[in-house]
């Protein structure tokens, strides 16, 4: 892609086998002030026009080798060059002769002996409007935030690329590149900062193509390379590698130093498609392969991974169905207090029963709703199943403690949590402090100042607040000093091996004294064994959850096993 049309004199490709018409041209070119190369045939013509990118082409009629109407086709059907005039210079003035100009995509043409006050006018008129159209087609075929080629302008370089390729029996890859929580820039820094980190991204990408590669922005924070005869696995990988590289290294704005990493999804033609919709489609299922595995990696398309694809829209449709249709359920998990073993409240997790495929592991659907943008409605769902059967519970006179429901990200960010609790418990008689809502750290990430206010006013209503996964985010002490917390959740992986791991009994006990210097409840999750009981029984833990009692039980099993209202 050139940049410099505007700063640079505008370049004349001149052809024609006779060197006298040639010099006179070049004579009366350069006198307007612009620079000229010359081809003695219609062959050395297409050959220069591939090396200079000329802003305009002087064909002669006829010539040896390669005349100017043959040379006209050949430059005209080439992607690259389309955009450039073309003036046939021809001594023919039949009818004929002007129609075949204009079949083979001249622009004009002008009769020898050449009018040269009438030349160089027709020069002008056509140099002006290849600018004119020239900035169209920038306009049209450009992003122009990073000045790369934009997804129409793509399709086309992968059309001829296919088209080359067909031809010379070869090959090519595209590499789709998508910035991991970009999102969050915009949300946090403000679309100013990601704006230029966007900019700054595309300059480092670019640095590192060939000049007869495509680099484009597809879409808000997806790039595309495509890398022309290219199809070896270790060359692409390494070329992966690089990109990985390249974006990990920290970006400076402002006052701001930003770390990214991005995910990629590689396709290969003709293996993994044979159109530009195919191919750009494989690459974005292998992206997405990435993605959906904590991104900053790269992986090639492989048939698995659309089997993959189709079973996850079919999931995905089947989900936004699945409420409507009531296939949601509340399961339990008990809390117990550690020193006596007794129930003291409980987790609800939601729960997929699928007419076909039975019980859909949460693993699997919560990470679907949330990028589908279905979690706040299954989020709802939660809520007001819960709220209902905790009064069923409240007017039968039994004894449930505490439940704990949990809120996503998403929820804290877009739903309207005050007001939805504040609807569904006017409905219902029991006390507020029966439910406990679980946040976790990575959910206040870039959103403390929001949460913390949302916190506040559901905490003023009476409700619990939970801060769960503790010790895996980067900020718990300033939350548990800022936010209106109850009860801190130690996550399970300073449980697993708290028999046998100094560092994390060090960690526990730490976590315990602070807590309770704060009046705040401590939750051990993930307890599988007696000797991790009795580990954190001698710490001074206060709760504890996690198979050694139970896994997460039906309304009915819970009903009857720990709350013994049969």
């Amino acid at each position: 892609m050139n940049l410099d049309h505007d700063i640079r004199k505008p370049l004349i490709l001149i052809a024609d086998d006779d060197d006298g018409m040639r010099l006179l041209m070049r004579h009366r070119i350069e006198k307007e002030g612009y620079d000229v190369v010359e081809a003695y045939d219609g062959l050395q013509a297409i050959e220069l026009v591939k090396i200079h990118h000329p802003d305009l082409i002087l064909l002669d009629g006829i010539m040896p080798e390669l005349n100017g109407f043959d040379a006209t086709k050949i430059i005209v059907n080439d992607v690259r060059f389309k955009h450039i005039p073309v003036l046939i210079v021809t001594g023919l003035n039949d009818d004929a002769s002007i129609n075949r100009a204009y079949d083979a995509g001249a622009s004009d043409f002008i009769n020898k002996p050449i009018n040269w006050a009438a030349f160089t006018n027709r020069i002008l008129q056509l140099l002006k409007k290849y600018k004119y159209k020239n900035k169209i087609q920038q306009l049209c075929s450009y992003d122009e935030l990073t000045n790369l080629a934009n997804k129409s302008l793509l399709s086309d370089r992968v059309d001829h690329a296919i088209y080359r390729a067909h031809r010379n029996q070869s090959g090519f890859s595209m590499l789709l590149i998508d910035i991991d929580r970009f999102k969050i820039i915009n949300d946090s820094l403000g679309r100013e900062v990601g704006d230029k980190l966007l900019s700054m991204i595309a300059f480092r990408l670019n640095e590192m193509v060939r000049k007869s590669d495509t680099l484009a922005r597809l879409g808000a924070d997806e790039f595309v390379l495509v890398m022309d005869n290219v199809t070896q696995s270790y060359l692409v990988a390494n070329k992966a590698k690089q990109i990985l590289d390249v974006l990990s290294k920290p970006f400076i704005i402002g006052e701001h130093e930003i770390n990214m990493t991005a995910s990629v999804g590689v396709s290969i033609y003709p293996l993994n498609g044979k159109r530009f919709v195919e191919l750009l489609k494989n690459a974005d299922i292998a992206m997405s392969h990435v993605k959906n595995n904590g991104g900053n990696g790269f992986v090639f398309h492989t048939e698995d991974m659309s089997l993959q694809a189709i079973k996850r829209q079919k999931l995905e449709s089947d989900l936004k169905q699945a409420i409507r249709n009531n296939e949601f359920e509340i399961y339990y998990q008990p809390k117990y207090d550690i020193n006596s073993e007794m129930y003291s409240g409980a987790e609800a997790l939601v729960r997929w029963n699928h007419p076909v495929q039975g019980l859909v592991s949460p693993d699997e659907f919560i990470p679907l709703a949330e990028e589908t943008g279905l979690i706040c409605e299954l989020g709802e769902w939660v809520i007001e199943a819960t709220c209902a059967q905790i009064n069923k519970w409240h007017e039968t006179a039994v004894d449930i403690k505490a439940i704990s429901i949990n809120v996503s990200v998403k929820q804290l960010k877009v739903q309207d949590l005050v007001s939805l609790f504040s609807r569904i418990l006017s409905k219902y008689s029991f006390a507020p402090g029966h439910i406990e809502l679980e946040i976790t750290e990575s959910s206040l990430i870039d959103n403390t100042k929001n949460a913390s206010f949302i916190l506040k006013k559901l905490h003023d209503i009476g409700l619990k607040i939970a801060l769960d996964d503790f010790g895996t985010g980067y900020c718990s002490m300033t939350y548990l000093k800022d936010l209106p917390i109850d009860t801190v959740k130690l996550d399970r992986s300073f449980i697993r091996y708290i028999h046998e791991n100094k560092k994390d009994i060090a960690i526990v006990k730490a976590v315990q004294s602070l807590t309770s210097e704060l009046g705040l409840s401590l939750v051990a999750e993930g307890i599988e064994s007696k000797v991790q009981l009795e580990c954190l029984k001698s710490l001074k833990c206060n709760i504890g959850q996690g198979f050694l009692w139970n896994k997460p039980l039906s309304l009915r099993d819970f009903e009857v096993n720990i709350l013994c209202t049969d």
